[in-house]
């Protein structure tokens, strides 16, 4: 009967890690040092496109494009030899991943398993570039504004260096445009 309650104990303790694996929306991967993979949520088998129970006991570099492979290899030797984590981004079906694999120790200090968190921060790289384009860009014409001006002034400038080329900039101005404001208010400035 003790042996029973301690089963029990046990599945109930292995279903409450499973659910929280699972309540997280980073992909979250625990391998051995040699790539084994021992447990993962449902985030990153949707992520990799796999089932579950093609996933634990798989070697993790091995579903994985060779060329990514021999990168994640080469970091996880990294994670192991530092022993410290490291952070990286990449692309992955058009979704940018902030990835970080931690070391996990034994009790004599030794790195035995690596921990993969991996974040889609996709929606906070496109809030990035709109962020960019405001400060940039006119909100009205959507052309250079005066920041964006210099910004891509400096470029043309070291490419017209660059090549020897000469340079030219036009500047168009509207006369008496403050009167059209005036008389007929800004919404009909806007569209002129």
């Amino acid at each position: 009967s003790r042996l029973n309650e301690s089963q029990e104990a046990m599945q109930e303790s292995e279903s409450n890690i499973r659910a929280l694996l699972n309540a997280v929306t980073e992909s979250l991967l625990l391998l051995d040092k040699d790539g084994t993979i021992l447990s993962a949520n449902d985030t990153f088998a949707k992520r990799l496109r796999i089932g579950m129970d093609k996933i634990i006991g798989a070697n993790y570099y091995d579903l994985l494009p060779a060329d990514t492979a021999n990168e994640r290899r080469r970091q996880a030797e990294n994670v192991i030899q530092n022993r410290i984590p490291v952070r990286f981004e990449y692309v992955s079906d058009k979704r940018w991943i902030d990835q970080v694999i931690y070391p996990v120790f034994d009790s004599l200090g030794e790195v035995v398993r690596l921990a993969f968190f991996g974040a889609d921060i996709s929606r906070r790289r496109e809030m990035e570039r709109e962020l960019e384009a405001m400060a940039l860009n006119d909100q009205l014409t959507g052309l250079y504004n005066r920041r964006g001006l210099f910004e891509l002034g400096k470029i043309e400038v070291e490419r017209a260096a660059r090549y020897q080329r000469p340079l030219s900039v036009i500047m168009f101005d509207i006369d008496h445009f403050k009167l059209i404001n005036d008389r007929f208010s800004h919404a009909v400035g806007d569209q002129v």
